[in-house]
C-alpha cells in the first residue's frame, strides 16, 4: 500500500500507480481551478497572466504549472516562466532550457559511446574464448 500525505493539504491518502501526488479531495479542486482558467481563455484568449489570475482567482504557479503540464498553451499575451531543474534559467516550456537539453544530449552520446566501445571489446574477447574452446575441443 503506497500511503502519502498529501503536498497541499497534507491528508493522509492512498496513491494509485499512475496517479497524481494529491489526494482525491484536491486533485478534484484543482481539475476545477483547471476548468474555470480553461473557460476563461476561451472567452478571452490573448488574455494575460495577470488578468487570468485576476478574474478566476486562481494562483499563478497553478496556471504556470497547467502549462508545465502542457494542459495551457503559453501564447504571447500568457507568458509565465519557471526555473530549468538543471540550472534555473528562466524557461516557458519543459523541464530544462535549451542548453542543459543540449549538455545532456552529449553526455548521453558520450556515455553511449563509451558503452558501444566497451560492448565491441566484450564481443572480441567472447569471440577469442569461444575460438579457444572450439580448439581445446577439437584435440580431444
Amino acid at each position: 500500500m503506497n500511503v502519502k500525505n498529501c503536498p497541499r493539504c497534507d491528508r493522509i491518502f492512498v496513491r494509485q500507480p499512475g496517479a497524481r501526488n494529491l489526494c482525491p479531495t484536491c486533485t478534484r479542486e484543482e481539475e476545477d481551478q483547471y476548468e474555470v482558467v480553461r473557460t476563461y481563455l476561451r472567452k478571452y484568449p490573448g488574455a494575460t497572466v495577470i488578468e487570468v489570475v485576476t478574474a478566476t482567482g486562481v494562483e499563478e504557479t497553478l496556471i504556470a504549472k497547467f502549462i508545465k503540464e502542457g494542459r495551457l498553451e503559453a501564447s504571447s499575451s500568457l507568458q509565465v516562466a519557471w526555473p530549468c531543474e538543471r540550472c534555473g534559467t528562466p524557461i516557458r516550456q519543459g523541464n530544462l532550457c535549451g542548453n542543459c537539453q543540449e549538455e545532456l544530449a552529449e553526455e548521453l552520446r558520450k556515455a553511449a559511446g563509451t558503452l558501444q566501445e566497451a560492448g565491441q571489446k566484450s564481443n572480441v574477447r567472447n569471440r577469442r574464448d569461444r575460438v579457444f574452446t572450439a580448439d581445446k575441443d577439437k584435440k580431444m
